[in-house]
């Protein structure tokens, strides 16, 4: 009798518990838009992850380093290079106005990689100079190359995201990752320097836009862009975009990326590559689940009533903050002996400084799901306050260190904890608007 009643709960349970935990963790529909966009997005974060062992050792932690710059200034000038009107497709009154969005932004990244090109090739050698890195001479005018090819792709992957089309932006996000990969590790062992390293990332952005081959998406922006005159206008009717969003993406991507260029200013190519290698690894997840939960969200969002909203929103920040605080306790106990394993001895003390960013990771992976929640009320004024503090912390942190000749370590750690006190404090003010307005 009692085999058969624990056959009978055991049999209950393997039928009911996969409903009841996908119901309890994030919603049915929730999920399927997230499993659909992080499916393929898997296989190419694994492949981008199980790259980093060759490439740590096919590269040295000065070409990192050099490289570490080359994408922390095209992350910077990518920030206002679209003036994010991307953000603004998903909330589109119509189709016409959504296609009208995608060509603005089109124009604008043009614009700005052109204007930019004669610059970088002005300032190439004082800048290589002024970091240490003689490399980056040679590789910063493709920074407009990469500037123009993420626009595009971040145009058509939202406009992808507003009809629900999640398994051909998975499949973008996948190609970017492994595209980048494979190019890197080629590039490294027919021994193409830091070169291979900058070309590699420029064949993920190339991916990134093919996968959108055969769709009708660069149909649609050629027919938007023979209509100047209604592109400005839709411009004009979401300037909020370009006069509060893209200074706050800056700021606040300048906090993210900055800390490249001050690791590299003030302790050297040696100490930026160690630190680059710990920054990819800890944005890994970031990426691959933060950034496409985001993108779910603003699907789960877009259309949902204010209930909604504020229900999806609790939901969604408690599961990640749970899920990334589980995800980061390695790192926390055993990174120094994690990354000298993956990596070898040479890079033992990137986990060090790994551990030391494991606080402001865990308020990042927590935030940037929902961050998206700005843009559904139009308060992009919360995250520019937020990013301007931000990068007064960045700023103020690294003086700190400077001037009390602290090691690297420290350094980062005040920052790490100091942003994690900012990004609470924007969640939290996300949540107020979310009950004021769920309240309404």
């Amino acid at each position: 009798m009692a085999s058969e009643l624990a056959t009978s709960f055991c049999r209950v349970v393997c039928r009911r518990l996969p409903d009841m935990l996908k119901q309890r963790l994030w919603g049915e529909r929730f999920l399927k838009r997230l499993v659909m966009l992080t499916g393929a997005t898997l296989i190419g974060q694994l492949a981008f992850s199980a790259s980093a062992p060759l490439l740590t050792r096919l590269f040295t932690p000065e070409s990192f380093g050099a490289f570490g710059l080359f994408a922390a200034l095209t992350g910077i000038a990518a920030s206002v290079a679209t003036l994010r009107y991307e953000f603004a497709i998903p909330f589109a009154a119509d189709e016409q106005e959504a296609e009208q969005l995608l060509a603005v932004m089109v124009v604008s990244a043009t614009f700005w990689a052109l204007i930019l090109l004669p610059l970088l090739w002005l300032w190439a050698d004082p800048l290589a100079a002024l970091f240490g890195v003689p490399a980056l001479a040679a590789m910063l005018p493709w920074l407009s190359l990469a500037l123009l090819l993420w626009g595009l792709a971040a145009g058509f992957n939202h406009l992808a995201i507003r009809h629900r089309h999640y398994r051909r932006v998975s499949l973008s996000q996948a190609g970017y990752l492994l595209a980048q990969s494979l190019a890197q590790l080629l590039a490294g062992v027919l021994g193409a320097g830091v070169t291979g390293l900058v070309i590699g990332f420029l064949c993920g952005q190339i991916a990134r836009i093919t996968a959108h081959y055969g769709s009708h998406l660069p149909r649609r922006l050629l027919r938007a862009l023979r209509t100047p005159a209604a592109c400005w206008r839709t411009a004009l009717r979401h300037r909020r975009y370009a006069f509060l969003t893209s200074p706050a993406m800056l700021l606040q991507n300048t906090a993210q990326y900055g800390m490249v260029l001050l690791v590299l200013f003030l302790y050297g190519p040696g100490a930026g590559g160690l630190f680059v290698l710990a920054q990819r690894m800890l944005d890994a997840p970031v990426r691959l689940v933060g950034n496409t939960a985001s993108l779910a969200y603003l699907g789960e969002i877009a259309g949902g009533g204010r209930d909604d909203v504020a229900h999806v929103f609790r939901r969604t920040a408690r599961r990640f903050a749970l899920l990334g605080g589980l995800g980061l306790l390695p790192v926390c106990f055993f990174g120094p002996e994690l990354f000298a394993l993956f990596f070898g001895p040479a890079w033992e003390r990137s986990g060090e400084i790994a551990r030391m960013l494991v606080p402001m990771q865990l308020m990042r992976f927590t935030v940037i799901p929902v961050s998206q929640t700005v843009n559904r009320y139009g308060r992009q004024d919360l995250q520019l306050r937020a990013a301007g503090s931000g990068l007064c912390a960045l700023l103020a942190s690294f003086a700190v260190g400077w001037h009390w000749r602290w090691p690297l370590e420290a350094t980062l750690l005040l920052f790490s904890v100091t942003l994690a006190v900012i990004y609470g404090l924007w969640l939290q003010g996300m949540a107020r608007l979310v009950r004021e307005m769920a309240a309404a």
